[in-house]
């Protein structure tokens, strides 16, 4: 299994949408900070 390269905190669904595109992010997590504001955890594998 590939080690975790570089964690971000994404609240930007153009931007999380890029990462996973790229293939080398994957989605670690989420959580609401406010209730109708997911913050996503996303981590680079390659």
């Amino acid at each position: 299994m590939n080690s975790v390269k570089e964690v971000a905190e994404l609240n930007s669904l153009k931007e999380i949408a890029i990462r996973l595109q790229s293939g080398k992010w994957i989605i670690l997590n989420v959580y609401f900070p406010q209730p109708d504001n997911p913050v996503i955890v996303m981590g680079r594998i390659a």
